[in-house]
């Protein structure tokens, strides 16, 4: 009898969640949809999860900003220095920016695909031979709420590297450029393989394309950031120039 009670009581459930439109739209769309950002924010203390990556780009340019307001219009040594230090942190730090805005991008539309035809999976609960789709649906609306997450959490993580070692607000030096570029490539490697964590965490299916296809751009820009860094070096070794501290 109490097991009959259980499925009548879940049955119930599935029937007001999957064909009550009304009550569909009004609690099921909003929970998964703000799934996402709620967690987000919980992590990062953010009101929504592109705003990590806004403090990380306002930090970039702040400090290039900055770098460049130190100098003299006579520096051309410093002016030369300058630009091949923002062109390095340019080229390792938009990569992240990118790549992250786009799997958020990319996981809010295929939320909101499925979301739209959520019903549908919902009325497969009712009976054991459909009611896969039913968890496949489920772990797929989760995957892409944890993935907005996550990237909401490794951009808080980077803002919190930035401002700690760049205290002053600028690239003064090439240490501190060389700390920055790193961060840029392991935050680099860290986007590729957030899709693959939040599927891991999920049971989802990843969103593994844009990640396969990005190992040639990050082997690219290793080498740039190396021939950037040697001539950055040798410009300095001359002496010819001007300093570039605030």
């Amino acid at each position: 009898m109490l097991d009959f009670f259980m499925r009548f009581a879940a049955w119930g459930l599935i029937i007001t969640a999957g064909m009550n439109i009304q009550y569909y739209t009004e609690y099921v769309v909003p929970f998964f949809n703000g799934l996402g950002d709620d967690v987000a924010q919980a992590i990062t203390n953010s009101p929504t999860s592109g705003t990590a990556l806004d403090t990380v780009l306002n930090a970039y340019l702040t400090a290039i900003k900055t770098m460049f307001g130190a100098l003299t219009w006579s520096d051309i040594g410093g002016y030369i220095t300058a630009t091949i230090m923002a062109l390095v942190i340019l080229l390792v730090g938009m990569p992240f920016l990118a790549i992250a805005a786009a799997y958020i991008i990319l996981a809010k539309f295929a939320l909101g695909l499925l979301l739209a035809i959520g019903p549908m999976f919902i009325a497969s609960a009712l009976f054991p031979g459909t009611r896969k789709f039913f968890e496949a649906w489920t772990a797929q609306c989760l995957n892409y709420a944890i993935l907005t997450a996550l990237f909401a959490a490794a951009g808080a993580i980077e803002v919190n590297f930035a401002l700690n070692n760049m205290p002053a607000g600028s690239f003064s030096d090439l240490l501190t450029t060389a700390k920055m570029a790193m961060m840029g490539i392991v935050f680099w490697i860290v986007s590729m393989n957030l899709p693959a964590l939040a599927s891991a965490l999920a049971g989802g299916v990843g969103i593994s394309a844009m990640a396969q296809h990005s190992g040639p751009f990050a082997k690219l820009a290793g080498k740039g950031i190396g021939k950037a860094f040697q001539a950055a070096k040798m410009r300095a070794g001359r002496g010819s120039g001007g300093s570039i501290d605030g």
